[in-house]
């Protein structure tokens, strides 16, 4: 299987709405803490960013990067947070 790159541009657009929306509203803010507690995984696919691997990407993007799991990474981190949990 060949893994599909992600598009960084509106990956990075769609997380940086979410931030201004979360800016200055409380509520937004109140409500992105308890997903990310409830759910893992929308934490890595809305928040967290990585240093960029050089051999997948070009040298024209940005050096920090959203961090978007392969799927191997999803299973991962999903049996190692249930692992904490439970």
């Amino acid at each position: 299987m060949t893994y599909k790159l992600p598009d960084l541009r509106q990956e990075t657009i769609k997380r940086l709405n979410l931030l201004a929306k979360a800016k200055n509203s409380k509520e937004i803010q109140a409500n992105e803490k308890e997903l990310c507690k409830r759910d893992i995984l929308y934490w890595f696919f809305n928040y967290v960013y990585t240093d960029k691997n050089k051999t997948l990407f070009t040298s024209d993007e940005d050096t920090t990067i959203p961090f978007i799991p392969f799927e191997f990474q999803v299973e991962a981190i999903t049996e190692i947070w249930a692992s904490i949990m439970d």
